[in-house]
């Protein structure tokens, strides 16, 4: 009897010594075809020639439009305004930042979006709805001296989604 068991142990190393393996490489590819959201604006905001005066006394404003397309229905929509020269350092205008505009003395607030009055630049804000109001206004910048000039700057709509 022992040597039948030492022969099946024996027997069982052998096989196990002869035990093989194979892999296979599974490839997995695929393509993202398009973003999920877009923003499609129409226009740009030109606010014309504008005199010291009418932009002291707070006139000078411009309304644009802007459509929100998005392929899924998210649940947590906000836009962000991000200016590209930054806002304004110790001024604000309804206790709301101001973009610097690239001319001494000039600033640019975001008055409205949708129901929202004034906004911060540089903060998100809940969003839903497909067409979107913006207005801007031209804003004196209280601490630096007026300039005749161009205003040439520009800011980012920076639409985050779930």
């Amino acid at each position: 009897m022992p040597f039948r068991v030492y022969f099946f142990v024996a027997f069982f190393f052998a096989c196990l010594a002869n035990a093989q393996q194979t892999d296979t490489v599974v490839n997995i590819n695929g393509a993202i075809t398009e973003a999920t959201c877009s923003i499609s604006i129409s226009s740009e905001v030109n606010f014309g020639s504008v005199s010291a005066h009418d932009l002291l006394a707070g006139k000078v404003e411009k309304s644009i439009k802007f459509t929100r397309n998005c392929d899924l229905a998210e649940a947590n929509t906000k836009m962000r305004f991000v200016p590209a020269q930054g806002i304004v350092s110790g001024q604000t205008n309804f206790g709301k930042s101001i973009m610097k505009s690239g001319l001494n003395g000039i600033g640019i607030g975001v008055m409205k979006m949708g129901l929202y009055g004034a906004l911060n630049f540089n903060e998100d804000y809940p969003y839903h709805e497909k067409t979107i109001d913006l207005k801007f206004k031209l804003l004196p910048i209280t601490a630096e001296q007026m300039a005749a000039g161009n205003i040439d700057t520009s800011v980012i709509l920076r639409l985050s989604y779930d």
